[in-house]
């Protein structure tokens, strides 16, 4: 398969229902894991930044973000529309987006003109606890238009399972790390349009959503996933799918750089 067609081949639908789900029994390999203290130096790297979502009062959170085109940011949905007992299912006011970001050299914020949901995220959140969990993940997505491009570059898509192999790298900004970029590997198994990961160690998980999945064929990077949930025995990604894929294209064409 030519790097043209893995950049945007498609097979899935984004946010169809996921069926039940065993977890593999044997993982191949454990996490090789290190803190990149200047990611601007490195592709993909400089591709991958902090999402700040600012929720108002003083309030906010952070999460991670990759550049899947000129101006185009994927990251998670609920970094943007979550329900939470004080603010059930508020909108940020604002939003930015800081590749490369670290704690050596200050790099360029730029806030985002628009963002979409991944159709059937609202949905699900609006369930509350009657939410369906599989569904919930897969759909866990959020496209960031941004109102500049950066000069980074960006990172390519891959929604073809059969692609994807058994061990991907995964990047991102936890809050333990104060600011500085972490990347490891992990083993991931495919169901449907849900990736299954062990290999995330609990003090990781706040400050990964949004962080992307992804490994290295034809001469380029490709994102197969999104970090979205975490707990103690594995990590869930909604996978990147043909609907989401042909969205960004479309997007790429809108908001060029």
């Amino acid at each position: 398969m030519s790097t043209t067609q893995t950049r945007r081949h498609f097979l899935a639908r984004v946010g169809s229902v996921v069926t039940a789900f065993a977890v593999p029994q044997v993982w191949i390999r454990h996490a090789a894991a290190e803190y990149v203290s200047q990611p601007w130096e490195t592709h993909p790297l400089r591709c991958i930044g902090k999402v700040f979502v600012n929720l108002g009062q003083k309030n906010g959170c952070s999460g991670t973000g990759a550049l899947v085109g000129p101006r185009v940011v994927l990251t998670s949905a609920h970094l943007l529309y979550d329900r939470k007992p004080e603010e059930r299912g508020a909108y940020p006011p604002s939003v930015s987006f800081t590749p490369s970001y670290n704690k050596i050299r200050k790099m360029r914020s730029f806030p985002i003109s628009r963002f979409f949901l991944c159709p059937g995220w609202k949905e699900e959140v609006d369930k509350g606890d009657a939410q369906d969990y599989n569904k919930s993940v897969s759909c866990d997505l959020a496209v960031l238009v941004l109102n500049a491009a950066p000069r980074t570059g960006h990172m390519g898509l891959c929604s073809d399972e059969n692609s994807i192999p058994s061990v991907v790298q995964h990047a991102g900004y936890p809050g333990i790390s104060n600011g500085v970029l972490f990347q490891h590997e992990l083993d991931v198994s495919v169901n449907g349009n849900i990736l299954f990961a062990r290999g995330l160690k609990h003090e990781l998980y706040a400050g990964m959503s949004g962080s992307p999945l992804y490994f290295f064929s034809n001469g380029d990077h490709y994102i197969c996933g999104v970090h979205a949930n975490s707990n103690n025995e594995q990590s869930s990604h909604p996978r990147i799918t043909s609907d989401l894929v042909k969205f960004v294209k479309k997007l790429d064409e809108q908001y060029p750089s």
